[in-house]
């Protein structure tokens, strides 16, 4: 499906301001704004490559497809903190919760933007005991 048709097949105008825990499996998204981190090119079954990353927000994270993706994709996102991507989350019971990302593009956040962007902890334990209070 082309990236253009998230603005009438689903995609909600206000999706940028939305954060990671308000998606739900099966949802499509647009030019929602989130922080990236993990990025990797990785090689699929069927040989083709893919961009692994998590999707990071002051909610938590999740795990970040984009199908296809180049050497040339890695090299656009290495400096992002920051990306708008568009997609939708899977629902298969193996991926579920996943993003699969249809565009992922650097994204430069507005000078007000510090209070959405609260770092989360870099020490995963840190970050479990955060949500589970």
């Amino acid at each position: 499906m082309a990236s253009d048709e998230y603005s009438s097949n689903g995609g909600n105008p206000n999706d940028e301001l939305r954060r990671l825990i308000d998606f739900q499996p099966g949802e499509r998204f647009k030019d929602a704004i989130f922080a990236i981190a993990d990025k990797q090119l990785r090689k699929a079954s069927n040989g083709t490559f893919y961009l692994a990353a998590k999707l990071r927000d002051c909610t938590g994270e999740r795990n970040a497809k984009l199908w296809n993706a180049s050497p040339d994709v890695l090299q656009t996102l290495e400096t992002a903190p920051l990306v708008r991507v568009s997609g939708h989350v899977d629902h298969r019971p193996a991926y579920r919760g996943d993003f699969i990302l249809q565009t992922c593009q650097p994204h430069t956040a507005p000078a007000d933007a510090a209070p959405f962007l609260t770092p989360l902890p870099a020490d995963h334990a840190a970050h479990r005991a955060r949500f589970s209070e």
